[in-house]
């Protein structure tokens, strides 16, 4: 994978994070024994956030930043079908969905905390995250976080969110709430619903 793939990939769990109000420590595309790149945890922050918020809106906003990976590189590279092939392999003799990659692994078990079908949670995070990272400024927001992390290799959640603030238009900001508001507003009532 290149290292404008790995930067991207990253860049659009920070975004997402960043428009939940997520805190973490760090984008970095320093590479691991297992990682070539991760958004670095704040456990402080993490704790407190979710101990503050309802577990399904914590849960919503994992499944959609697990997805949000894939799809930042899916658009940077202009795939326009709207899902990725790669991040999840459906066999269609049976409806368990088997992961191809850590975030997919990852996105499948958040999914499977929901009380519905699972390939229905998957395909909401990735139409949700590919609904918010399409939106022309939050797409500017992951080109320049993609681009200071290229630079820097590891970039601080304050310039993180210092970028995402002077590149998403108060406008565009409110749509990207919007949209995440409408997609955990449905979730909620499908599951309350079964």
């Amino acid at each position: 994978m290149e290292m404008k793939d790995v930067a991207a990939h990253e860049a659009g769990h920070a975004v997402i994070l960043l428009i939940w109000g997520y805190p973490f420590q760090a984008v970095s595309i320093e590479k691991t024994n297992e990682y070539l790149g991760v958004i670095l945890p704040d456990p402080t922050g993490a704790t407190t956030f979710r101990q503050t918020t309802h577990p399904f809106w914590s849960l919503f906003m994992d499944l959609c930043m697990f997805a949000a990976g894939e799809v930042a590189v899916s658009i940077q590279n202009g795939d326009k079908r709207g899902f990725f092939p790669g991040i999840l392999a459906i066999n269609p003799a049976d409806p368990v969905l088997e992961s191809r990659t850590d975030d997919a692994a990852m996105l499948v078990g958040t999914a499977n905390a929901f009380q519905l079908p699972v390939k229905d949670c998957v395909e909401r995070g990735l139409a949700v995250a590919h609904a918010l990272l399409s939106i022309p400024s939050v797409w500017g927001a992951v080109e320049r976080i993609r681009d200071m992390t290229l630079v820097r290799r590891v970039l601080p959640y304050v310039e993180a969110k210092t970028a995402f603030d002077e590149v998403v238009t108060r406008f565009e900001g409110g749509e990207a709430i919007s949209i995440r508001n409408r997609a955990y507003k449905k979730l909620q009532q499908d599951i309350e619903g079964v």
